[in-house]
Formats: C-alpha cells, sequence, structure tokens
C-alpha cells in the first residue's frame, strides 16, 4: 500500500506579487513507480499519477494529473 502523498522533489524560487515565473523539478522513473512486493522490484501503475504544486504540503495550489 501506498501513502495517500509523498514528496518526491522540490525546489524554490521567488516570485513578487502578480509575477509569474517556470520552476522545473526532474524526476526518475522510480519517482514515478511503486514497490511491488509480490515480484521484490519497481512497477510502473496503471492509468495516471496526481502532483500538486505549492508553497508548503499544507498549501497546495495547483493539482493535477499526468498519464503514465
Amino acid at each position: 500500500m501506498e501513502p495517500p502523498s509523498a514528496l518526491k522533489g522540490f525546489t524554490n524560487i521567488e516570485l513578487w506579487p502578480g509575477q509569474t515565473g517556470q520552476a522545473s523539478i526532474t524526476l526518475s522513473r522510480y519517482d514515478l513507480s511503486i514497490w511491488d512486493v509480490v515480484r521484490q522490484g519497481w512497477a510502473k501503475p496503471n492509468g495516471t499519477i496526481g502532483f500538486s504544486v505549492g508553497a508548503s504540503s499544507g498549501d497546495f495550489r495547483l493539482s493535477g494529473t499526468i498519464p503514465l
């Protein structure tokens, strides 16, 4: 069983009110995989994976899904 959420990467950018910017995070295939206890190895889940972006784990400002 996987946890409901887990930090897989982070970066820090400074923005002033009303300013926009871009942030980039590189994830490995293991970051998007789950541990298969039967096969004792990493497995890519089927479907989509959810993500959230925010100032902290209690302050998400963007959420979405990525097809796998």
